[in-house]
């Protein structure tokens, strides 16, 4: 009876002092540049109104574990009042095929922050956030099209 109570207590005391599990942290520092299509919705001098869709692809990064990943996102654009607002989704893939989706706000006029929402394979379980800010933009080349360069900072951690 007494090594069954002994070996219980060395049960209890090893669980509470075990170390616990902690998230590995990274940073994440590139630049992505792409193509969007935009779709007008209302153009009035009092609300103007655009869907956007954009695919992109990571052109130069700091990180390794991000290079070459490729994106796609959509979202929405708005002047209400002379105040520009963007909000929107996008899905990352890493060149093995792991994804990462997350949310974009716009907080001024080409750039704004990230939230990382979830992930699949070496993504899955992801948390964390940045930043984001246009660095290029070209003369777009058909109506309705425009191609720019964002770069994207930031952590997320990975349980």
């Amino acid at each position: 009876m007494r090594a069954r109570v002994r070996t219980v207590l060395l049960l209890v005391v090893s669980a509470f002092s075990a170390p616990a599990v902690r998230a590995a942290e990274f940073t994440y520092d590139f630049v992505a540049c792409g193509s969007q299509r935009f779709t007008l919705l209302e153009g009035r001098p009092e609300v103007t109104a655009v869907g956007s869709e954009q695919w992109a692809i990571v052109a130069r990064s700091a990180t390794k574990d991000w290079e070459n990943a490729t994106q796609h996102c959509v979202g929405t654009w708005r002047v209400v009042d002379g105040r520009e607002a963007a909000r929107g989704i996008c899905k990352w893939s890493d060149t093995s095929g792991n994804t990462a989706v997350g949310e974009f706000e716009q907080t001024a006029p080409g750039e704004g922050t990230w939230v990382w929402l979830s992930g699949t394979g070496r993504f899955k379980g992801i948390k964390g956030g940045g930043r984001w800010k246009v660095v290029g933009q070209g003369r777009p080349i058909v109506e309705g099209t425009g191609q720019l360069c964002s770069h994207d900072t930031g952590t997320y951690t990975l349980p």
